[in-house]
């Protein structure tokens, strides 16, 4: 039986149990970080506990923060076993001889710096111990390394939860149930704070809904470095929601596109795909739609018979906010700036409704070379303020991770013009920011990216939201930018 674990880590003994008792109704088990609670008193602590307990003591030596011998610290998970915690988790190389005193026992092994290569060796030695639950957590360092993980609770003889700790290791923490995990463990209030990378309920609740993640629920995602910082499952997990579709979205953030596509391939429903791996996931489709083909990037894979069909929804996530806010496009004048993926979905959708594009890129090669692709205008990069336009598109990635490059001096943006940035973050982009300050009419990243998202979600279910429902989902995607 799957059962959902919040960590308490304290400060004090006090603090602890006025935490258990404001998150009872959201969890089946806390586990009372006893290393991490100050002056812990394992008599009150238990006796407070409004859900049974796991009593965990970690040294320092594996991430906790017990400073005291070897010899206090079992004693202390003794004792707590004797005190009446359902479960003690102890080390594995702590277990044999351990004595729980009437708690079943949880027998752990974490690897702070990997998944570790003999793992499958580690989980038949705490399977030898014949514990209640086997508890395998190792690092991710990228996606791929979380289904090595998963699978350890699929195939196992004993009860099992193994999942990935680490920012990258998100997946297995919201997918555990679906493979068999025992045991899904959340923060109460802040990300981390038992374990690196821990999720808080609340994330794990409302953006992922693991309560609904079951065997035969249909898995999402979306794959890039970076792709940590998506608004994706906010928007996607709440349309799967809307629709009453068994379905969840997750991020797959890794720096090797076919070790994650070898690991996770037969696993997925359809995909998400940005930066850097759109011209990759050209290579991953068994069929590539007219427009993907055109545009020279693919940033959806849907499963089809025997492979996945390639498509670009960028192409549509341009379009849509450009019709609702300018209208007709063609004979205006648009400077493109990027020549990757985003940059070629832009300079297609805009050349097929008769605009007239320029591009500039740092790295001129590659703006001649999409230009050529469609026949288009370029500009050295160092002269992009100098063309006069009426639309002004930033494709590239500055603005992703927070520079303040507003990449046009004010100046440039001259009454009429309108600024479009395919970028979205929090507080918006200095392009954008200077862009406004001039007057200029701002199209933020997130109408492109809800536009997109609707027609990802059309390919892979066939089904559409309604006005209103898209209206809801894209607040819910502001409403995280700024958290």
């Amino acid at each position: 039986m799957h059962q959902f674990v919040i960590s308490i880590t304290g400060p004090d003994t006090e603090s602890a149990i006025a935490d258990m008792r404001a998150f009872a109704s959201r969890c089946d088990l806390f586990e009372l970080r006893l290393d991490r609670i100050r002056d812990a008193d394992p008599p009150g602590l238990i006796a407070a506990a409004p859900k049974p307990v796991i009593a965990t003591c970690r040294p320092q030596h594996v991430g906790g923060q017990f400073a005291g011998t070897e010899a206090e610290r079992l004693s202390l998970l003794s004792q707590a076993g004797g005190l009446g915690a359902k479960y003690v988790d102890i080390e594995l190389e702590s277990a044999p001889g351990f004595d729980p005193r009437g708690a079943k026992l949880i027998v752990s092994h974490h690897d702070f710096s990997r998944v570790s290569e003999n793992i499958t060796e580690i989980r038949a030695r705490i399977n030898a111990l014949e514990p209640a639950i086997a508890k395998l957590v190792c690092t991710a360092k990228g996606a791929e390394d979380n289904m090595a993980m998963l699978r350890l609770n699929r195939d196992s003889d004993v009860p099992t939860s193994a999942f990935c700790m680490g920012p990258a290791g998100l997946p297995s923490r919201v997918l555990g149930r679906k493979y068999g995990s025992r045991l899904t463990y959340a923060a109460f209030d802040a990300p981390g704070a038992a374990a690196p990378g821990q999720p808080t309920i609340s994330l794990l609740e409302n953006t992922y809904r693991v309560r609904s993640v079951v065997t035969r629920t249909a898995v999402y995602g979306i794959l890039g470095n970076p792709a940590l910082h998506s608004v994706g499952p906010v928007f996607h997990n709440g349309a799967f929601e809307s629709l009453g579709l068994n379905a969840v979205y997750v991020p797959f953030e890794t720096s090797d596109p076919d070790a994650f596509w070898q690991a996770f391939s037969p696993e997925l429903k359809g995909l998400s795909v940005t930066t850097p791996f759109k011209r990759k996931a050209l290579q991953l489709s068994k069929s590539i739609s007219p427009e993907a083909k055109a545009a020279g990037a693919v940033n959806t894979l849907v499963r089809g018979r025997g492979g996945f069909n390639g498509h670009n929804t960028d192409i549509a996530g341009i379009r849509v906010p450009l019709a609702k806010r300018i209208g007709e496009l063609r004979g205006l004048r648009v400077l493109v700036l990027g020549a990757g993926g985003a940059a070629m979905a832009a300079v297609y959708a805009l050349t097929s409704e008769g605009a007239k594009v320029t591009i500039a890129n740092r790295t001129e090669t590659r703006a001649e070379t999409l230009a050529a692709r469609f026949e288009v205008q370029t500009l050295p990069w160092d002269e992009r303020a100098s063309v006069p336009c009426d639309i002004v598109i930033n494709a590239t990635t500055v603005g992703l991770r927070g520079e303040d490059n507003p990449l046009l001096p004010p100046e440039f943006f001259k009454p009429g013009i309108s600024a479009f940035d395919l970028v979205y973050r929090a507080g918006g982009t200095a392009f954008l920011r200077t862009a406004a300050e001039a007057g200029a009419n701002c199209i933020d990243g997130t109408e492109m990216f809800v536009a997109q998202a609707v027609e990802q979600l059309r390919l892979w279910t066939g089904k559409s939201l309604s006005p209103e429902t898209v209206e809801s989902l894209a607040a819910r995607v502001r409403a995280r930018l700024e958290i």
